[in-house]
Formats: C-alpha cells, structure tokens, sequence
C-alpha cells in the first residue's frame, strides 16, 4: 500500500503489493515489481548492469520527498552510476481528465 513517501524497499518478491508498506519496490534478476496509482506516476527504472529493476509511485508528495532519489541511490549502490538506469514514466491521470 503506497504511503506517499520516499521508502523504497528491497526484494520485496514475496510481498504482495497491496500489503508493502513502501512507495517503491526494487527487485533482482527475473523478479517482477509493482505499484499500484490512480492519479500518480507509476515509473519504472531499470539498471541492467546488475539486472536490478524498480517500480516507484511518484504522487506529489513522495516526489517531494524524495522517493526517485531514493530509488535510484538504492540502484546505484553497487557502483552503477544514473548514466547506467533506463527510466520510463508511465501515464497518469492529468487535471483535465
């Protein structure tokens, strides 16, 4: 369950989405992430070096907070740099919708 803060955690492989109290999961090798969003950005990172990817739910107040920055130092601990991660931004619900 998003909590609209900048907690990633990692290998979450055996949590259930709903019940990981975090705003972005980060999984190894073959392992599947997810987040769950209504009207906040879910982005998906990977850093294929050490085959780690990261799903993050990007609402307002956990962008503010920091949870991307935290994401991406968690990804980049194993001397993988920013220049390594993909990044994609999935859509999102925007004001006029």
């Amino acid at each position: 369950m998003q909590r609209h803060s900048a907690t990633v955690v990692e290998d979450a492989a055996n949590v259930p989405p709903k019940s990981c109290k975090s705003d972005g999961v980060i999984g190894l090798g073959a392992r599947p992430v997810a987040v769950y969003t209504a009207d906040c950005l879910p982005v998906l990172i990977a850093e294929c070096r050490h085959q780690r990817v990261a799903a993050v739910h990007a609402g307002l107040k956990g962008t503010l907070a920091g949870v991307l920055e935290s994401a991406v130092t968690r990804l980049c601990r194993d001397s993988a740099t920013p220049a390594h991660l993909s990044v994609a931004i999935c859509p999102a619900i925007a004001p006029c919708c």
